[in-house]
């Protein structure tokens, strides 16, 4: 009986070091904020976002953000990560949705940009 009760107790520390172990190898942030936006660079097509402890971020265009289907990356490595909206069109001011692992969304509009013309002469 003793043996008995000695192997049930070490199963069960053995159980809970694998879902400690679990839980470490996930990497994701437990103790992530929200996502702050830095800035946006209209020259680079790029919007800057702060991490805030997030390993993932995710994005949408605000129409695919309310069906719920989101663009997801990995955070960079540093305080800050860039999302690229050169697929964005230009013509048009369109409005981005972007969120952390705490579901916190943020939202930048994206001003439309006039396209440079440049004179050609025949």
């Amino acid at each position: 009986m003793k043996i008995f009760k000695k192997m049930v107790n070490q199963a069960f520390l053995l159980g809970i070091a694998v879902v400690l172990l679990s839980l470490i190898g996930n990497r994701q942030a437990y103790a992530a904020y929200p996502v702050s936006i830095n800035m946006v660079d209209y020259e680079n097509e790029n919007i800057i976002v702060n991490n805030n402890g997030n390993s993932r971020i995710y994005f949408a265009s605000e129409n695919d953000a309310a069906r719920n289907s989101w663009e997801t990356m990995l955070a960079d490595a540093g305080l800050t990560s860039e999302i690229d909206f050169s697929w964005v069109s230009p013509t048009a001011e369109q409005t981005m949705v972007i969120k952390g692992e705490d579901g916190t969304q943020r939202r930048v509009t994206l001003r439309e940009t006039v396209l440079k013309v440049k004179n050609i002469s025949h």
